[in-house]
């Protein structure tokens, strides 16, 4: 899968490989130009790996490469950090050096999708406003203090836009899911001249009754969705060996790469809402 932006959707795209051989499989969401549009875009690229490698194939690998083991409760096979990632890696090395930044846009796929972000709808908070002005409200009524750094108040120049950043779980009852198509024609014309992200949607500030895709991240109901899609088509299913890397920006350290391989199955495990050091899905996958 090939880049994971902050732009609320992922691109996949599939090549054509017969029998068992490796597929690499690439999903990307990016932004329009990043910085430019007022967001950063991770990329987010699958490259799933055929092969019935289990325990003894990770031990040789380990030993190979140098990995730190990401221990599992169920005694299943856990994601491995790849201390020394190069080998892994040399497939993108004709990559513009910036996208290791943000993360790997690998181009040249055969055929190719896009998916969209999960959002949801609470039908019982609407006409409370927008997400800035409930933002506003609180703050003036002194329920909650300004965000401020470095001296600067940031509420004074910014709006709330409600976007959430990074890996959001799957809201409970009473909110349910919402398709993009519902608010893509609600009131000014949308931005399609770039790829699917937040400037398709005509609002400065998300209204409180809705939880808009988030950026940066799949959601918990697209990665799951996503993972058993894989699993289904790979031949080793769930126990697929994939790599999943995490660009510099997202992983928070620009001095090491941040490399982990494992099963299909244990990718949700680098969340740190599955206990995992992570806060987004892979940059790429």
């Amino acid at each position: 899968m090939s880049r994971s932006a902050f732009g609320g959707k992922h691109r996949v795209g599939f090549p054509h490989r017969p029998g068992n051989q490796p597929a690499e499989i690439g999903i990307s969401m990016p932004c329009g130009s990043g910085v430019a549009c007022g967001l950063i875009n991770p990329i987010f690229l699958l490259t799933v790996q055929s092969s019935s490698v289990l325990r003894e194939a990770f031990r040789a690998v380990r030993v190979l490469f140098g990995l730190r083991a990401w221990v599992r409760q169920d005694g299943g096979v856990p994601m491995e950090r790849v201390e020394a990632p190069a080998r892994l890696l040399t497939w993108l090395a004709d990559r513009p050096v910036r996208e290791a930044t943000t993360g790997y846009d690998a181009a040249g796929w055969q055929s190719s999708t896009w998916v969209l972000h999960s959002m949801y709808e609470n039908p019982s908070l609407a006409g409370l406003g927008t997400h800035d002005e409930l933002r506003r409200h609180r703050l003036e009524s002194g329920d909650l203090a300004p965000e401020i750094i470095g001296g600067i108040n940031l509420d004074e120049g910014t709006a709330d836009s409600g976007i959430p950043l990074g890996f959001v779980v799957r809201p409970g009852s009473p909110w349910r899911r919402a398709l993009w198509s519902q608010h893509l024609t609600e009131g000014q014309a949308s931005d399609r001249s770039y790829p699917p992200c937040h400037r398709w949607f005509p609002h400065r500030s998300w209204p409180v009754a809705v939880q808009p895709p988030p950026e940066g991240s799949l959601d918990e109901e697209s990665l799951d969705a996503l993972l058993d899609t894989l699993s289904r088509w790979s031949v080793d299913g769930p126990g697929t060996n994939c790599v999943a890397f995490y660009a510099s920006l997202p992983a928070g350290n620009f001095d090491n790469p941040h490399v982990w391989r494992g099963p299909l199955s244990a990718v949700p495990e680098l969340l740190e809402e599955r206990g995992g050091p992570y806060p987004f899905s892979p940059t790429n996958l």
